[in-house]
């Protein structure tokens, strides 16, 4: 990644800056590579993993504050008292 004249990184383009307003910006997968995956399953994934303890399994998204929260009060313990 190449550095800005204040040191820090320049930022990632997913279209080439002379592309021109109407061109349209690449998918992810061909940007990553055929391994990519979206953000919100990264997340999903992470507060799954993260709330594990609790019973919680993320079956959709998006996850705002209050939809971690609900998951968290609805979810199944393990402990069989939920």
């Amino acid at each position: 990644m190449a550095n800005t004249a204040s040191g820090r990184p320049a930022p990632v383009r997913a279209t080439p800056p002379d592309a021109g307003p109407t061109a349209e910006a690449p998918a992810a997968e061909e940007l990553f590579g055929p391994r990519a995956i979206a953000p919100q399953a990264v997340l999903a994934n992470a507060v799954e993993d993260a709330l594990r303890p609790l019973g919680v399994v993320v079956r959709r998204g998006p996850l705002s504050p209050s939809r971690v929260r609900d998951l968290i009060r609805t979810a199944p313990r393990p402990d069989g008292q939920g």
